[in-house]
């Protein structure tokens, strides 16, 4: 009814002009055309190997002409309040026969936000490479983040999707809201620490944008290496609680490694 546009899962929205060449949107072909306030829909596609700007410009000259977008969790900042901004209301009345509205709002209930990873300075995430001793590995994983001042413990998706037995406390922090990844929460934390995960393209999309990439694989050719800062080769039940006693004991400047970023060897 309305002619509009629609993506999912984008990962950047911004308005701006376009010029546009399609015969079927100028009218004729070889020409181009110019159009204004169009919104530009980012979204990854192809398991997150490319990326896609999606355009609506169905009927772009009336004046209204909605576009709709679902944005990736964690994708922008939370902008601060501009309490002296006025808005804009335009109206406008929609000539819908009446049982067309086949929805009514009887109730409504506000529900809990869950856990969110993305104001975190650190993040710690644990992969596949728990699964020696799923309750072991996740129970490192937590004193890790509890070692720094400001952590949050996700998790990959083979966690979510696999079949461990967690038992104790450690299983509510393996639920689907902490996942991280293409169809869970994006982060860019000042430091990610990713243990156990292989690097899948999925995967990539929810931490590409840490600022350092600390990655613990046994697999030296695992595919996280590619886009981290540091790698450690060996199992996670043994590196992690070395991590977590030298945060402890101040053995280790966390502050200078995400610094560094991988700058020099030592």
């Amino acid at each position: 009814e309305l002619d509009s546009g629609l993506a999912s899962d984008c990962s950047d929205l911004y308005i701006e002009e376009a010029m546009i060449s399609n015969p079927a949107k100028t009218g004729r072909p070889g020409t181009k055309k110019e159009f204004e306030r169009v919104l530009h829909m980012k979204r990854p596609d192809f398991s997150g190997f490319e990326y896609s700007t999606i355009l609506c410009l169905d009927n772009p000259t009336r004046e209204f002409h909605p576009q709709g977008a679902s944005v990736i969790p964690g994708s922008f900042d939370l902008p601060e309040p501009d309490h002296d901004r006025e808005g804009e209301v335009i109206e406008h009345d929609l000539d819908l026969e009446a049982d067309w509205l086949r929805v009514s709002v009887t109730d409504h209930d506000r529900l809990d936000v869950g856990v969110d990873l993305t104001g975190h300075d650190v993040v710690v995430a644990m992969g596949r490479g728990i699964g020696d001793d799923p309750t072991e590995g996740m129970e490192l994983g937590l004193e890790l983040a509890n070692a720094f001042e400001d952590a949050g413990l996700g998790v990959s998706r083979g966690i979510v999707t696999g079949s461990y037995e967690f038992a104790g406390h450690v299983e509510r922090y393996t639920a689907e809201e902490r996942q991280i990844g293409e169809t869970g929460q994006v982060v860019e934390p000042d430091l990610y620490i990713a243990a156990g995960i292989s690097g899948a393209v999925q995967h990539k999309v929810g931490m590409d944008e840490s600022e350092t990439v600390i990655a613990v694989n046994t697999d030296p050719d695992a595919r996280i290496r590619d886009f981290s800062d540091f790698f450690v080769e060996g199992d996670l039940f043994e590196v992690l609680p070395e991590l977590t006693a030298a945060l402890e004991s101040g053995e280790l400047d966390i502050g200078a490694v995400a610094a560094d970023g991988g700058a020099t060897d030592d």
